[in-house]
């Protein structure tokens, strides 16, 4: 893939995380599977693009707590760690562009289906912290658990700016430890231009795009907007692994 084309899909998916809370993750690691990238490839580049924005969104968009971030932290962290050894270790080399599809419908229809969304919010809401542990380790394994994390978001808080916060902080502890995981078993990356345009992509897309977008989002078009990007995204995914 061209290093314009990288430089153009990375701030494109950072104003999609900068308004829906997910997005360059959960969608670029399909996106960058199907244009040709290795999954330990990809993640040298998203990582450190994700991580990025988290911080921006914490710093600039939220208040956020100690003790939340640690209680966070002690739920999240050590299955972050066992998904990524899993996924680098064990299933390396694993086509996961079905899995992938597989979860992106699957979040999809519970958004767009109002009864399974509702039960799955209960559901979280009745679990609690125990499901963030399981998003963890889903996301550790798959790179794909933001769809499901908005969702636990979103039952445990009505309201928008919470579900957004809550988002972000858990994405910067995601993103953190998986770049720590990745750097341990592979090695840090050398600065690139893909790497280095990556990070500055977006924070110009956060900055001169993403945060207007996100104020004046209504919370109904959030949802809609979201689930159809999802299906688009399974379709083709599934169509390019067939």
């Amino acid at each position: 893939m061209s290093l314009l084309l990288l430089l153009t899909i990375i701030p494109a998916l950072a104003v999609i995380q900068s308004v829906f809370g997910v997005g360059l993750l959960f969608f670029g690691t399909p996106l960058l599977l199907i244009l040709g990238y290795q999954y330990v490839e990809l993640l040298y580049v998203l990582l450190p693009a994700s991580l990025t924005l988290s911080l921006l969104q914490i710093r600039f968009d939220h208040t956020v707590r100690a003790r939340d971030a640690t209680a966070l932290a002690v739920w999240t962290v050590p299955a972050i760690v066992a998904g990524m050894f899993t996924s680098l270790l064990v299933l390396e080399g694993m086509d996961i562009r079905y899995p992938v599809a597989a979860l992106l419908v699957c979040v999809a229809v519970m958004r767009l289906v109002p009864a399974a969304h509702r039960r799955l919010r209960r559901g979280c809401a009745a679990v609690g912290r125990p499901a963030i542990t399981a998003i963890a380790l889903l996301h550790g394994l798959t790179n794909m658990g933001g769809g499901l994390l908005a969702v636990y978001a979103g039952a445990r808080s009505e309201d928008k700016k919470e579900i957004h916060r809550t988002v972000a902080l858990a994405y910067a502890l995601f993103a953190l430890s998986q770049l720590v995981t990745l750097y341990v078993v592979h090695g840090p990356p050398l600065p690139t231009v893909g790497l280095l345009g990556s990070v500055a992509g977006v924070v110009a897309a956060y900055v001169l795009v993403g945060r207007r977008v996100y104020q004046g989002l209504s919370n109904r078009r959030y949802q809609l907007y979201f689930s159809a990007f999802m299906l688009t995204g399974a379709g083709v995914l599934m169509w390019q692994a067939s």
